[in-house]
């Protein structure tokens, strides 16, 4: 199997990976940012955006995941999707 699609199986619980993987970055970032735009922790997910833009990508990627939402706003900085604040 397609290790694209494997590890989209494994990460299935939200719909950003699915858009990511089938409509390509454009839609994935444009739903990542209307979620962000409606959701109460939207500042923690920016200063945790921004703390791994700080970061080289093999130090963002083995940040652990210590909060929800951690991994999806990982998923989108490793990605290259920009969240616009």
């Amino acid at each position: 199997m397609d290790s694209k699609i494997t590890l989209l199986l494994k990460t299935v619980h939200n719909p950003q990976y699915y858009i990511y993987y089938f409509g390509g970055k454009d839609k994935a970032e444009k739903y990542l940012n209307k979620i962000l735009k409606e959701d109460k922790f939207k500042n923690k997910y920016i200063n945790f955006y921004n703390k791994l833009k700080e970061m080289t990508r093999e130090e963002a990627s083995q940040v652990s995941n210590e909060f929800n939402g951690a991994g999806l706003i990982k998923f989108a900085y490793l990605n290259g999707l920009e969240m616009i604040a």
